[in-house]
């Protein structure tokens, strides 16, 4: 259920402002970085690379970066591809 509502993550922030991005969507992302589940992080993977047009440079350096160089590190290999 959980990998289901990751999946259309990106489809959603689309109609979120930056700030609401910033303050209620990224504190949650760090959790879904170092979910339980493989299919959890490997959905996530995807979508939040496509976060980054919403967000700017300055905000993609400072809140994707960090999630994207962790989910790379991971150990299943779906995650990162």
């Amino acid at each position: 259920m959980k990998a289901a509502a990751v999946s259309h993550l990106s489809a959603v922030c689309t109609h979120l402002r930056r700030a609401t991005l910033i303050d209620t969507i990224m504190p949650s992302a760090q959790l879904l970085s170092m979910d339980a589940s493989e299919f959890v992080r490997a959905f996530f993977a995807t979508e939040i690379s496509l976060l980054a047009p919403l967000l700017g440079k300055e905000d993609t350096l400072t809140h994707l970066i960090p999630l994207l160089h962790t989910l790379l590190k991971d150990s299943n290999s779906e995650v990162p591809l």
